[in-house]
């Protein structure tokens, strides 16, 4: 049997956890494949766990994790590190992929192509691509860390998951200076935190930053771009903020960029930059590629726990087509469920009608979630 080709562009949460399930199935351990994995860095991130480690720089060590020690056992995986994806070729089955290093372009052919290109996101919550070794992302969390230190007032835009969670590595980072205070204020463009939750829950964390002394300024938007004058800023209501550093926690962008470039999948993406999908988490019109994540437009949550659901499905889905020839498995949904941490010792686990748990319990249990779910 001839082999066949799997490349997966990624190697975020989605992209490993596609690559290591495929390499671990029993079923496949006697056929004929190759794994190529693209990505420009040469480590994996664990996302859910950035903020902690900005907070805990002992925790980097466990959220970077080196794509050569992550895949040593598997010579069935080929590592295309300090790559970026140039341009999908569709209709001849392969993909163009450009050399950070010398912007030399090389072509690659699949079989099945996997799409993990993810998400980007400001504020050092996800890895640029030009942060390409463990040591340039580790100093930019280091650097990131020793600003909130320095800052005597902060400014965070964004009242959900992500804004809630920074500000609680914030208040860890200000136990740690032991005595040092800062004037946190938040802005929030809807009428309460964690808009897409019940209200208890939104008024459990707004009762906890207030207690907290944080300033929370709700059905507001700071106008950006268009400071008073070096630190200070001013919201569309005319209240004007002064702060050392801005926290932007909201404005997350699909990668699709190269995606825009491709003649044969321009048309896939929607207005909102989203790669337009089936059931099946296969690209619309081409039956052998798979975007499972935050680039595809399934009306789900873009979060690291329904990036894992959609990888099942697409690891089930290229396992049914090496042994059967065809897709067997449906994406349906991902139950939404929030699990906040605000801090180490505080946070609050929700659904979209009900605050299920709060507290420190909520905390420990996000942490021990973590510890659990990264790839091993």
């Amino acid at each position: 049997m001839d082999k066949k080709n799997i490349v997966i562009v990624g190697g975020g949460v989605s992209g490993v956890a596609i690559a290591l399930s495929l390499l671990k199935d029993k079923a496949l351990l006697h056929f004929n494949f190759q794994i190529a994995l693209i990505d420009p860095k040469d480590y994996f991130e664990f996302s859910p766990q950035i903020l902690r480690a900005i907070a805990d720089t002992n925790v980097i060590k466990n959220t970077l994790l080196d794509y050569k020690q992550l895949f040593s056992k598997y010579e069935r995986l080929k590592l295309f590190t300090g790559f970026l994806l140039e341009k999908v070729e569709a209709k001849q089955n392969q993909i163009l992929i450009k050399q950070v290093e010398n912007e030399q372009v090389q072509s690659l052919s699949y079989d099945y192509l996997v799409l993990c290109v993810g998400s980007s996101y400001p504020s050092c919550i996800k890895a640029e691509w030009n942060e390409s070794t463990v040591a340039k992302r580790h100093n930019t969390l280091v650097e990131m860390k020793t600003q909130i230190e320095n800052a005597k007032s902060i400014l965070i835009l964004g009242g959900n998951s992500v804004g809630m969670e920074y500000i609680g590595e914030i208040f860890d980072i200000m136990k740690q200076q032991k005595g040092s205070e800062k004037k946190i204020t938040l802005v929030h463009s809807s009428d309460r935190l964690l808009d897409k939750g019940p209200i208890a829950a939104s008024n459990y964390s707004l009762k906890l930053l207030q207690q907290k002394g944080v300033h929370v300024l709700l059905n507001d938007k700071v106008v950006l771009n268009e400071t008073v004058s070096g630190n200070d800023y001013q919201t569309v209501n005319g209240i004007k903020i002064e702060a050392d550093l801005l926290l932007k926690c909201f404005g997350q962008v699909p990668n699709t960029a190269p995606l825009s470039n491709s003649p044969d999948l321009s048309t896939c993406i929607n207005e909102s930059g989203l790669l337009k999908v089936d059931n099946y988490l296969q690209v619309v019109g081409f039956n052998n590629i798979f975007a499972p994540g935050d680039i595809n437009d399934t009306a789900v949550e873009k979060s690291a726990f329904a990036a894992k659901v959609q990888s099942s499905v697409v690891v089930n889905n290229l396992k049914s087509l090496l042994l059967q020839g065809k897709v067997s498995k449906q994406f349906k949904s991902v139950p939404f469920m929030q699990l906040v941490s605000i801090g180490k010792s505080n946070g609050v686990l929700y659904t979209k009608t009900k605050k299920l748990m709060s507290g420190k319990l909520a905390s420990v249990m996000k942490s021990g979630m973590l510890k659990m779910t990264v790839p091993r």
